[in-house]
């Protein structure tokens, strides 16, 4: 089982990279058959930027997850992958791996998105109304208005809001 703080430093990682607006790849060990490198629950995240943190397993096995998240994060999908540790043939939907430890893993690839920007023309009581509800809903919201005061002071209320006059 992984260490409680490698996952939260994950987590971490992970926020981190929403908020600065970069889409990822998690990936999980699911499953693993025989000997290798893996413990199931392990994660990894590769960032859109190449940064990785965790790992599942290493060698060549973690370099050839690196390559198929950089794939899935520019192809925005998800993906479960087999892959095997022995030179000896493998299942049709396994990748074979330069490493012999004699048993075979499963990945599973989850694509994490850049949060999609609202636009919001107005910051009247429409406007409002629509800010406090979409700011639950993992949206960047920018509100477009030519008024301060009193809207700037409403805006306030609403964190991660970007107000643009």
């Amino acid at each position: 089982m992984m260490e409680r703080n490698a996952m939260a430093d994950i987590y971490r990682e992970l926020i981190e990279m929403r908020n600065s607006g970069q889409a990822g790849v998690l990936i999980t060990v699911i499953d693993k058959k025989g000997h290798g490198p893996s413990i199931v629950g392990k994660k990894m995240l590769v960032c859109f930027d190449g940064l990785t943190k965790g790992t599942v397993g290493g060698g060549d096995l973690e370099y050839l997850t690196v390559k198929k998240a950089k794939e899935l994060i520019i192809e925005k999908k998800h993906h479960i992958q087999n892959y095997n540790f022995s030179n000896i043939g493998s299942e049709e939907d396994s990748k074979n791996t330069s490493m012999i430890c004699g048993g075979h893993v499963t990945l599973f690839f989850e694509y994490i998105p850049v949060n999609p920007s609202i636009y919001i023309f107005g910051a009247g009581h429409v406007g409002r109304y629509l800010i406090c509800y979409l700011k639950n809903l993992d949206y960047n919201i920018i509100v477009i208005d030519d008024r301060n005061g009193s809207v700037v002071s409403a805006l306030s209320k609403c964190q991660g809001v970007a107000h643009v006059a």
